[in-house]
């Protein structure tokens, strides 16, 4: 099937690379002033800033859709060149051009020589979606031609930085033309106009990115005052604070790298009752609690382990002396020298199954300690282990007489044997 009408108009340049858009996208869109139709697939659209931007050309499940402009015919009599719109359906919209006349506004002909005057051929789309060629509406519907709504994704909904650190969101953009970046508040993160994040003080902030086309997505950041350093463990340790915040909670990520250690010293303070945190929760990622890393906190008093811990470090909560009773998750595998030293608050301690050994002085001076249940993993228990402790009175040990007895106590005083002793303790009876 194939439509025609005659139009002469002025032209200067080839109408296929010259179709002059003056509607805009939907939504906050740039102005379109030109499309370009590479082949029968792709098109290029150049907007009102200059930028330009590469789509796909979609149509309509009911209507047709345009896939070319083509140059189809010349007349060398007349100088009308006839181009031809080829839709989806395979119909066609034919109209002719002429080239070269003088210009209408010329006067002799001087001014309008080889059509220098000419007015240049546009093209829009009405409000009906029906194309509009210099201003004279064709029966012909534009549809959705363009598929300029496109797609646009940061795979980052949530990020935690270090104070000083950079990272590139990851986009992913289709038509969606030149993407532009924001941050809500360039106190805590700045943005780069390829989406790299710096961090330049604590808070949050929402990162946007933003098409051309309107489409937009973000990510929210939020920059610790917690100092992260690689851990030899892979992932990153916690090792130090800038902060003064008295409850802390550690992220399971950096950066979207897990955080996987609280580091030797991570939070010590040298005066016990300067030091002002009174809370702490571990993410599940953390494995390990290094060297003295909470020693001297005299205001902590609840603290949340992660349930994958491994490993509790040498006076890791030495001198917690506010730390009420503490969960020990089934995991944890060496509790180390010094570990609980002078947790002055504790009353009751329950050692899980999984823990084989317990370093010297490593609950001593707890003195309010009344009550400990040991898991039958229990192989070795250190060296004045629980020295100082008067009030441990009540012992109760999962295993059996025979387990208990081939425990390596180590030496030293401690309270243990003044203590009422039961084995193959059922730890779901009542207290």
């Amino acid at each position: 099937m194939k439509k025609s009408i005659k139009m002469i108009l002025v032209a200067v340049s080839v109408f296929a690379v010259c179709l002059m858009i003056f509607t805009s996208c939907a939504g906050e869109a740039a102005e379109i002033k030109k499309i370009v139709f590479n082949d029968n697939s792709n098109a290029e659209i150049i907007y009102a800033d200059g930028t330009k931007q590469e789509v796909e050309l979609e149509g309509t499940a009911n209507k047709p859709y345009i896939v070319s402009i083509e140059k189809s015919a010349v007349n060398e009599e007349n100088g009308e060149t006839e181009y031809t719109f080829v839709f989806s359906d395979g119909t066609t919209y034919s109209f002719s051009v002429k080239d070269g006349v003088d210009g209408t506004d010329g006067t002799d002909g001087a001014d309008g020589t080889d059509g220098k005057d000419g007015q240049s051929h546009s093209i829009s789309v009405n409000s009906n979606g029906y194309w509009v060629i210099d201003g004279n509406v064709i029966p012909v519907y534009a549809g959705e031609q363009l598929k300029i709504d496109g797609t646009l994704s940061v795979k980052q909904s949530s990020l935690v930085m270090a104070l000083g650190s950079t990272y590139a969101l990851d986009l992913s953009a289709k038509n969606c033309g030149k993407v532009t970046w924001i941050s809500d508040d360039t106190s805590v993160v700045t943005v780069t106009e390829n989406g790299i994040i710096n961090a330049v003080g604590a808070g949050k902030a929402t990162v946007s990115a933003k098409g051309q086309n309107g489409k937009t997505d973000s990510c929210t950041v939020e920059v610790s005052l917690l100092k992260f350093e690689p851990s030899s463990l892979g992932g990153y340790s916690v090792t130090g604070y800038y902060g003064s915040d008295k409850n802390i909670i550690i992220p399971a990520e950096v950066c979207g790298i897990p955080v996987v250690e609280i580091g030797e010293s991570a939070f010590e303070e040298d005066d016990p009752d300067a030091y002002p945190i009174e809370s702490v929760v571990l993410p599940d990622s953390i494995i390990r609690i290094g060297k003295n890393a909470f020693r001297n906190c005299a205001s902590l008093k609840s603290v949340t382990l992660s349930k994958n811990l491994k490993h509790i470090g040498e006076g890791a909560f030495w001198w917690c002396v506010s730390l009420e009773n503490i969960t020990i998750p089934n995991g944890v595998e060496t509790i180390g020298r010094f570990a609980f030293n002078a947790c002055k608050s504790f009353t009751e301690v329950d050692i899980p199954d999984s823990v084989n050994s317990i370093g010297i002085y490593g609950f001593a001076m707890c003195e309010n300690l009344e009550r400990i249940t040991f898991g039958a993993g229990v192989k070795s228990i250190g060296d004045w282990a629980f020295f100082e402790t008067g009030k441990l009175t009540d012992i109760r040990y999962v295993g059996s007489t025979a387990d208990w007895n081939n425990i390596d106590f180590g030496g030293g005083e401690d309270n243990l044997s003044d203590a009422t002793v039961t084995v193959n303790y059922q730890r779901n009876t009542t207290k």
